[in-house]
């Protein structure tokens, strides 16, 4: 929309090309824009844009850059027992912002530390100070039954000289 209202042409087609010769000659267009995959960072990219009724177009560039994204490593499953008083978790790597959202996309906490309430999905999302880009990774979070003993086998093992007897 921003390249067809820069060059002023309604209901115009645009097309991206790696190259402003490409552009200019409407040649070697990117096939799948949206799946494109940048070869360098940063990258300039040429759109063209033609008006379907035929007549004025034109060629415009932009660059596309890839920003870093902070990096975390966080298990997929939180498992708590649920007899524990206590289903707070602690995420200990170090970030400038947390924040843990339930699957109601309500915040329930803005640290490191979280108390689960009840199971279900939840997402961290963090930032880096020195990065423009935040993190999110979606946590399932399991309140695990208590194991239930329903048999005791005892068995006897007695020795006899050189013989063992159960």
């Amino acid at each position: 929309t921003q390249i067809i209202t820069a060059l002023t042409i309604p209901n115009g087609i645009v097309s991206y090309y790696r190259t402003a010769n490409e552009a200019e000659l409407g040649i070697n267009a990117i096939q799948e824009p949206t799946q494109f995959t940048n070869t360098t960072n940063p990258q300039t990219i040429f759109a063209r844009a033609e008006n379907p009724n035929g007549g004025c177009g034109g060629v415009a560039e932009f660059t596309l850059s890839v920003l870093p994204v902070p990096e975390l490593d966080l298990e997929p499953t939180i498992a708590f027992c649920n007899t524990d008083n206590d289903k707070t978790f602690t995420f200990n790597e170090v970030f400038s912002s947390y924040v843990w959202l339930n699957n109601q996309n309500e915040i329930v906490s803005t640290t490191q530390f979280v108390d689960f309430e009840e199971p279900g999905t939840y997402t961290l999302v963090v930032t880096q100070a020195n990065l423009s880009c935040e993190a999110k990774r979606d946590i399932e979070v399991i309140f695990d039954e208590a194991p239930t003993i329903t048999n005791i086998d005892i068995n006897t093992i007695a020795h006899f000289g050189n013989t063992t007897c159960f």
